[in-house]
């Protein structure tokens, strides 16, 4: 499912592009992604349950490559409720929802260039 997420939203991955992560989970794809647009772009990732939240800022944290992307600010985990959007960092130019969210999250069809459900 990630690898088709990175590649439904490929044209909008470009480097120093900006992307949100809804239902962040373990933070594998927020990872993902920030190595597609590398460090020059920014992913931040939403999670609303806390204890995923840390798990995933421990994983990022354990590999060199994502910290050092977490210390610049280029990738980030936070714990809320996105259901109505995360304004800090928009406009995005791609936005992923997961954890089944989809049906909740018209406003970004009306505040991104490309939007990708993965509605598990």
């Amino acid at each position: 499912m990630h690898a088709t997420c990175a590649e439904l939203l490929e044209a909008q991955l470009r480097q120093g592009a900006s992307v949100l992560d809804v239902g962040s989970g373990s933070g594998y794809l927020a990872a993902v992604l920030a190595q597609l647009v590398g460090p020059s772009g920014r992913v931040v990732g939403v999670e609303l349950v806390p204890e995923l939240v840390e798990r995933s800022r421990n994983a990022l944290a354990e590999d060199p490559a994502t910290a050092a992307m977490v210390a610049s600010g280029a990738l980030s985990v936070h714990q809320a409720d996105a259901h109505y959007g995360w304004t800090s960092g928009a406009p995005y130019n791609a936005i992923h929802v997961g954890a089944g969210a989809c049906r909740t999250m018209s406003y970004a069809k009306q505040r991104c260039s490309s939007l990708v459900c993965a509605d598990a």
